[in-house]
């Protein structure tokens, strides 16, 4: 029995460094403290007391495809797997040395925001939005628009599931976008690094579809959300093509991301050969927090309504009822109450309309999150001209 009531603030916390009165439920991290099984073996490696270069052992790769195995029931070969220090760093190091100034990159928004960035150098960026039905409560692709995008495509970034919006695509639409870089020729690459936090649907990976489907695709994975060790720097990139994956090492290589420090690899082996029993608690406790605050909104604050939420830790809040942006929004129930979310105009596609919540922290503050909500939305409702003037200014 793992305690996660318990919230572990830790010195130089991004996420943290606010007032003291307020509550920031924004960034991509938890509040909770790593499994002990993980803790045990860093401290293993810490009590070596040499932090000299270090390569990647064998037990690394299998540690990594008997996850796979046991949890995703799929067979991952293990010349298949790179090590990198992180998946936009991997993903930036690719664009730079297997992209041109004239390559065409296409991202799905809303969607994570650094995918973009990272493309918006030299290359052009297309941008394909999802469809959200409201009544479902649900996204999903404009497959006309975005095979359109994809005739014109060098490279396509896929999340898998999707950041922010909590959704799993199916092996029908995986299969249906493998097909398409076949047809077409473009790169994907697949970010993964949410498929282990996934609530009443199952993740699909993109490498454990057919191979003959694979020749295109560079998967990112990595123990750092879900087992909250970003701080770390650890991910693995899966390349089935082994001509692709020569590529994509020298990528890597040249950014002097496969590297490792002296923490990534023993954090990483911990992570997928003790930590399913931590994760499937923690899993537990955040489909708690999720019904919770679920059932609050509904029958306390009913203007904002969550998304489908299939995956992830991050609530993706409809506020399109109260015809207010959501930057404006924000702004205006931190001045009030403190409370820190995400606007989901940093998203692209219809972010403008939602607001992203992290609900990784304890029952406790999620209670504290939503009675600020709840204020602020009733002191929203009744804003005279002066407090419209004054979200407008700031």
């Amino acid at each position: 029995m793992y305690n996660f009531d318990k919230v572990a603030k830790f010195q130089n916390s991004l996420k943290w460094h606010v007032n003291d009165s307020e509550l920031p439920m924004t960034l991509g991290d938890m509040d909770f403290e790593v499994a002990p099984e993980i803790i045990t073996e860093l401290h293993k490696r810490i009590e070596n007391k040499n932090f000299g270069y270090e390569y990647i052992p064998y037990e690394y790769y299998i540690s990594v495809a008997k996850w796979y195995k046991e949890m995703h029931n799929c067979t991952l070969n293990i010349s298949w797997i790179s090590f990198s220090q992180g998946v936009v760093a991997t993903l930036s190091a690719i664009i730079t040395n297997l992209m041109n100034e004239d390559s065409v990159i296409t991202v799905l928004t809303p969607g994570f925001d650094k995918f973009k960035k990272v493309g918006e150098g030299k290359q052009k960026v297309l941008v394909s939005e999802l469809i959200y039905d409201k009544e479902k409560r649900n996204y999903d692709i404009n497959w006309l628009d975005l095979e359109d995008k994809l005739k014109k495509t060098n490279l396509f970034v896929l999340c898998n599931p999707h950041s922010p919006v909590g959704k799993i695509w199916s092996q029908k639409d995986l299969e249906k976008i493998l097909k398409l870089s076949l047809k077409y020729d473009f790169k994907i690459f697949s970010d993964e690094i949410h498929g282990e936090i996934t609530f009443d649907k199952k993740y699909t990976p993109l490498f454990s579809l057919d191979e003959k489907l694979l020749k295109n695709t560079i998967i990112a994975v990595s123990p750092s959300k879900a087992f909250n060790i970003a701080g770390i720097q650890t991910a693995t990139i899966i390349t089935p093509n082994k001509e692709l994956k020569e590529q994509v090492d020298n990528a890597i290589k040249s950014f002097h991301l496969n590297e490792a420090n002296s923490l990534a690899v023993p954090a990483t082996i911990a992570a997928y050969t003790e930590g399913k029993d931590w994760l499937e608690e923690l899993k537990d406790y955040l489909r708690e927090n999720r019904n919770f605050i679920e059932r609050f909104l509904e029958h306390n604050v009913p203007d904002v309504k969550p998304s489908l939420n299939e995956a992830s830790y991050f609530l993706w809040l409809d506020i399109s009822s109260l015809n207010v942006d959501a930057q404006e929004l924000t702004k205006f129930i931190r001045k009030k109450t403190g409370l820190i979310l995400t606007a989901g105009d940093k998203f692209d596609g219809n972010g403008k309309q939602f607001l992203r919540m992290n609900i990784a922290t304890s029952t406790d503050l999620i209670e504290d999150a939503l009675r600020r909500l709840q204020r602020a939305i009733v002191l929203f409702k009744r804003k005279d001209d002066d407090l419209m003037n004054l979200i407008l200014n700031k």
